[in-house]
């Protein structure tokens, strides 16, 4: 009979048990001492918060621009109040920036609006409407007015933007495109909340509107070289 080869002695449970018990301590205090960022499952940092329940206007001061292939004159994406959320100008409607970002339709309409100019001259409008956007609002903080209605239950919220000025008098940014010939008067409007009603800043918006028209200014300048 052949004898069996010698077999290794078995670990004994004691052997490892011990080790591995001063580890998991270790990692305890460990955590205690740097404590690990807790992880959700249920949003991501970029989610904005939902907008607040409470009717009325909400004012959000210190706001900034955010760089986004969808900003363009009347509506851009903002970092406000601890969210990026992107708003659209109450009254100011601005000429479309490129073909496929509007049916033929919108934009023959724009180009009705400012007296027959063509597609092309829209669009251009359009472009240097963005560019004035974005230069007033990427200078400075501004501040928002909004009541966060949603535009055609989009992610978008109609809003008042104020701008600050060196005269220290805040200028609106709806009235400051109309005057410089950027902007039709054509989307929704409302109140402000500090004074003018929507009529009234009907009727200053187009009384700015005429002295645009009459110098030949943005949009109305093609209509004036024709």
């Amino acid at each position: 009979m052949k004898a069996r080869p010698p077999q290794a002695p078995s670990a004994s449970p004691a052997r490892w048990l011990l080790p591995l018990t001063v580890a998991a301590f270790a990692v305890v205090q460990l955590q205690q001492a740097i404590p690990l960022p807790s992880l959700s499952l249920s949003s991501s940092p970029s989610t904005p918060s939902p907008p607040p329940a409470s009717p009325g206007w909400h004012c959000l001061e210190n706001c900034r621009l955010l760089p986004s292939s969808t900003n363009d004159g009347d509506s851009f994406k903002v970092s406000a109040a601890g969210n990026e959320r992107i708003f659209r100008l109450y009254f100011a409607d601005c000429p479309e920036t490129i073909q496929r970002s509007a049916g033929p339709d919108r934009i023959a309409d724009q180009a009705r609006y400012f007296g027959g100019i063509g597609n092309d001259a829209v669009i251009s409008a359009g472009q240097v409407a963005r560019a004035f956007t974005s230069d007033h609002l990427r200078s400075t903080p501004f501040t928002i007015f909004t009541r966060w209605e949603r535009v055609f239950d989009s992610h978008r919220f109609y809003a008042h933007v104020s701008l600050p000025t060196a005269e220290g008098q805040p200028t609106d940014l709806a009235e400051a495109l109309v005057s410089a010939g950027l902007a039709r008067i054509h989307t929704t409007g409302a109140d402000h909340p500090h004074g003018p009603s929507e009529r009234q800043q009907h009727q200053h918006l187009r009384s700015l509107e005429r002295k645009a028209k009459a110098a030949g200014l943005g949009a109305w300048h093609h209509l004036s070289t024709r």
